[in-house]
């Protein structure tokens, strides 16, 4: 509980930092800054927050941390994407992703790759809806058990609806500064 109180403070003043610099780009084009966290129904089981950082018009570096609640544990990776299309505020793009993850007392590395939607929202295309779909392989890097006591015993969950689901779907609300 602890964690996700800190969590959540440190997301709140880096928002706040970021207001207070005034950090806006005027146009869709120009490089900027972005905050998501996941979609509504993803709270039933985690928190994620990522922060993008767009390079150019069609390149941008992702940092992302999520918390989970029914999997005891966390998962950071950094996701590398390449932005496609823009029309009418839709942008399509792929990405590919590695990082880390540990669950109860195991520990896992994740590597993925997809493409994903994503859609602004408003007169200054500011908010988004962001929609993203692939795969992604979660291989142990140590002897522990990432789902001990899941469930009722019902093994393989975390590899078909958990944090090392093996097909990565992923619905995200964000803002871009």
């Amino acid at each position: 509980m602890k964690r996700r109180l800190i969590f959540t403070l440190l997301f709140i003043l880096i928002v706040n930092v970021i207001f207070a610099q005034g950090i806006s780009p005027s146009k869709l084009e120009e490089p900027g800054f972005a905050i998501y966290l996941n979609g509504p129904t993803g709270f039933i089981s985690k928190i994620r927050v990522k922060a993008e950082i767009r390079m150019d018009n069609k390149t941008s570096i992702i940092g992302s941390y999520s918390d989970y609640h029914l999997w005891v544990g966390n998962q950071s990776y950094l996701e590398f994407r390449k932005y496609k299309s823009k029309a009418m505020g839709v942008q399509s793009y792929h990405y590919g992703k590695l990082g880390r993850g540990q669950s109860n007392d195991g520990r896992y590395i994740l590597a993925g790759f997809g493409w994903g939607t994503q859609r602004l929202i408003g007169k200054e295309k500011r908010f988004f809806i962001d929609y993203s779909r692939g795969f992604k392989l979660c291989p142990k890097i140590n002897n522990g058990d990432l789902e001990r006591d899941m469930n009722g015993g019902f093994r393989g969950l975390f590899y078909l609806l958990g944090p090392g689901a093996i097909y990565d779907v992923n619905i995200n609300i964000g803002y871009r500064f």
